[in-house]
């Protein structure tokens, strides 16, 4: 195996984070404490996180789809067999996986708090540190910011069983 090549890279992983084009979370813990109310496995909630990234590519998917583009090449690899000959059904199956996915997120956040909804969507489905939130008007301190992000993850994991 070669040896890793820095130079052959673009930019690097910190370079991306000091250009100022997301700030994830770098030094996220995935596994809270047993007694944390909110708690879940590492690996469940490592699940819903990536299942949430999907988000904006759901949103998008769901707009650009229409009856006219609905070939058996998108379905995406969502449907594994059976996949419907008819561009119709097809189509209605492609919009209910979509709407699902996105609304079952969508039910989660409506359960927050008002306020912090549209920077705990932000957080969950981007990525985005909670510093980054803040310089955006986030109106919390960081150790409510999140407790509502871990009560989200909680939610979403009895939501989708």
């Amino acid at each position: 195996m070669l040896p890793f090549d820095k130079s052959r890279c673009r930019e690097s992983t910190l370079e991306i984070y000091q250009n100022g084009v997301k700030k994830k979370m770098k030094h996220e813990k995935p596994e809270l404490s047993r007694k944390n109310p909110y708690f879940l496995p590492k690996y469940r909630y490592l699940e819903l996180k990536n299942f949430c990234f999907q988000y904006n590519d759901w949103k998008r998917a769901l707009a650009r789809l229409d009856g006219w583009r609905a070939q058996e090449g998108d379905m995406g690899g969502i449907v594994k067999s059976n996949v419907p000959s008819d561009p119709t059904a097809r189509e209605g199956t492609l919009r209910a996986y979509y709407s699902q996915h996105i609304e079952l997120i969508d039910c989660c956040i409506a359960k927050m708090e008002p306020a912090l909804q549209t920077y705990i969507r932000k957080g969950v489905t981007e990525g985005l540190s909670y510093r980054s939130l803040r310089a955006r008007g986030c109106p919390c301190g960081s150790q409510m910011y999140y407790d509502f992000y871990r009560k989200f993850f909680w939610l979403l994991s009895i939501e989708r069983g």
